[in-house]
Formats: C-alpha cells, structure tokens, sequence
C-alpha cells in the first residue's frame, strides 16, 4: 500500500487480467444466481471489461421480462 500500486483498470479486458474462459464461466453462473436473471452464453466475451459489464447492468439489461 505504497501508493505506487496502479488502481483497476475497469476497462481493461477480463481475460488480460488472466481471466480464463472457465473462470468467466463460473462468474456469469455466479452472477445468475446471485441477481437471479439469466445471461446470454458468450455474456463476458461481449461485455468483456468490468465498465462494460456495470453499464449492462445500469442499463438494466438484467432487468425482468
């Protein structure tokens, strides 16, 4: 906590963050459950940074049919 730690790059892709294809799997299953709404297949290849994936929430693209 030096202060010379670079923050989170939110718009960084996942994967470069060292993400694998699994691990975005286990998160998207993650993330159905935890706000109960089914998510496209590919959801994180398509919203492929955290920014992307907080603007489809914000736009409430999870939102109820």
């Amino acid at each position: 906590m030096g202060g010379d730690e670079p923050g989170l790059d939110t718009a960084r892709p996942l994967m470069e963050m060292g993400l694998t294809s699994a691990d975005l799997l286990q998160l998207q299953l993650q993330m159905e459950r935890q706000f109960g709404r089914t998510l496209r297949p590919g959801f994180f290849f398509e919203h492929n940074c955290i920014d992307k994936v907080v603007a489809y929430f914000s736009e409430g693209g999870a939102a109820a049919p």
